[in-house]
């Protein structure tokens, strides 16, 4: 596990597919984001695997963040949080089913995946995982 610790909104070049910013926390409040270099490279195969690319819509999460999902309800947001940690990212491309994609990230080496209709959710967690989303 390799989790590196940047100031958020750094448009630094993670990879050739990702910028930090993409992972970056979608709060007003916190003040840096966390990334698992791991993720980023399975991320980048998967992008590989797909042959195109792959727009984040959730990457790390605050403390704060992840705590206003849970009190909202969301079932996304139910118990220790890998988005917490930067081990995590939803990901999706707007037209592939999440079955699809799911079979890509799995390609690349992720084991622990969520599938929505559109998109995944994916971390570092080790041992096959998969759950289903409502929305």
């Amino acid at each position: 596990m390799s989790i590196l610790t940047y100031v958020k909104g750094l448009n630094k070049v993670l990879s050739p597919n990702f910028i930090l910013s993409e992972f970056d926390c979608n709060c007003d409040d916190c003040k840096e984001t966390l990334v698992d270099s791991h993720l980023v490279e399975r991320l980048d195969k998967l992008c590989e695997l797909k042959r195109g690319k792959v727009s984040i819509t959730s990457g790390y999460r605050c403390a704060n963040k992840q705590e206003q999902l849970r009190l909202a309800g969301y079932e996304t947001a139910k118990g220790v949080s890998q988005h917490e940690l930067g081990r995590a990212a939803d990901i999706t491309d707007g037209v592939t089913p999440g079955v699809e994609l799911e079979e890509l990230a799995r390609a690349a080496g992720f084991e622990s995946v969520g599938v929505g209709k559109l998109w995944i959710h994916v971390d570092m967690r080790v041992g096959h995982r998969r759950w289903t989303y409502k929305s």
